[in-house]
C-alpha cells in the first residue's frame, strides 16, 4: 500500500478562504436570472406539436345504407317543399321557420378521418347544383356529408 503523505500542500490553499470577486464594470445578475439560463430548450422545435397531431384522433366516415339515403332523400324533399312554399308567419317575415338539426361529416385537412358536427337552426335553401344545404346562419352543408336530419 501506498503512504499518503500528509505534508503534502493544496495548490489552491492560498486562495480558498477568499471572498468570491466582485465585478467592477457591472452588476451581478439576480439569481433567478442566473437560473433562467440554464432553463431547457426545445432542441426539436415542433416536435411537440408533431407528435399531438399524430395522436389526435379522428372518426371514419361511414356509408349509409340505401334505407338511410332513401330516409334522407325523403327528409330533404320535405325541407324543399317547406322552403319552396313559405307561408306568412305571425311576425309578418316570409322566411320559412323550420327549426332542423343536422348530423354531417367534416373531413380532417391534415390527416384520414374526419369528425361528425351537429348543427341546429332552420335552412334557407338546399342548392341542388352546387349539392348543398344552407343554412339560416350562412353555413353550407354537402348534401353527401349528411348522415341524418331531425325535423322538429
Amino acid at each position: 500500500m501506498r503512504e499518503q503523505k500528509t505534508s503534502e500542500k493544496n495548490p489552491y490553499e492560498d486562495i480558498i478562504m477568499l471572498d468570491h470577486p466582485e465585478p467592477r464594470s457591472h452588476k451581478r445578475m439576480p439569481m433567478a436570472n442566473r437560473a433562467a439560463q440554464f432553463a431547457p430548450f426545445a432542441a426539436l422545435t415542433g416536435y411537440e406539436a408533431s407528435l399531438e397531431e399524430t395522436t389526435r384522433l379522428t372518426d371514419s366516415f361511414s356509408e349509409l345504407s340505401e334505407e338511410q339515403k332513401a330516409v334522407l332523400d325523403h327528409k330533404l324533399m320535405l325541407i324543399r317543399t317547406r322552403i319552396s312554399s313559405p307561408r306568412l308567419l305571425q311576425n309578418g317575415s316570409d322566411e320559412p321557420d323550420l327549426p332542423v338539426k343536422i348530423r354531417y361529416f367534416v373531413p380532417d385537412k391534415k390527416k384520414d378521418g374526419g369528425a361528425y358536427l351537429t348543427i341546429e337552426g332552420t335552412v334557407r335553401k338546399i342548392d341542388d347544383f352546387a349539392r348543398t344545404i344552407v343554412m339560416a346562419g350562412g353555413e353550407s352543408i354537402p348534401t353527401d356529408a349528411v348522415i341524418d336530419i331531425e325535423i322538429s
